[in-house]
């Protein structure tokens, strides 16, 4: 039997499969949203780079080194977590010399990426810790399983 979890969207109770995110009407909520955001909001030329062939490429690849987990969860819980997205800890704004660097990429489950974003958004000592935490667990990750 498939192990089941809650919808991750604030407040629903629906069980659905654990390798989802959300249930069908969250889904489709979370879509709407982001067509909103990439129409409205989201940075022309940063949606032209994750819309492009070489980022779903280093995405890919990113998330086979990583095993498709959760690396923050990983090595400071000792959980497996799937992971749904690839992270820039330098972000791509900032130094897009590293935009593809696989030592700046690190793969993170919906709510740990979440997390990063508040640290890196609560000011620049945070945002250093957070970065320098997110690279700590990367090369211990690759020294051990890589």
């Amino acid at each position: 039997m498939p192990f089941k979890k809650f919808c991750n969207a604030s407040g629903c109770n629906t069980i659905i499969p654990s390798n989802e995110i959300y249930c069908e009407l969250h889904k489709k909520k979370k879509k709407q949203d982001q067509k909103y955001y990439d129409q409205k909001i989201r940075n022309k030329e940063a949606k032209a780079f994750y819309d492009s062939t070489a980022w779903h490429n280093t995405r890919k690849k990113i998330l086979a080194r990583d095993s498709g987990i959760d690396i923050y969860i990983y090595i400071t819980e000792k959980r497996i977590v799937p992971a749904q997205h690839v992270h820039h800890i330098e972000p791509r704004e900032e130094n897009k010399s590293k935009q593809y660097d696989p030592m700046n990429l690190i793969s993170l489950a919906h709510s740990t990426h979440s997390m990063i974003e508040k640290r890196y958004r609560a000011g620049e000592k945070e945002k250093k810790e957070a970065q320098n935490e997110l690279k700590r667990c990367l090369t211990e990750y690759i020294k051990t399983c890589g």
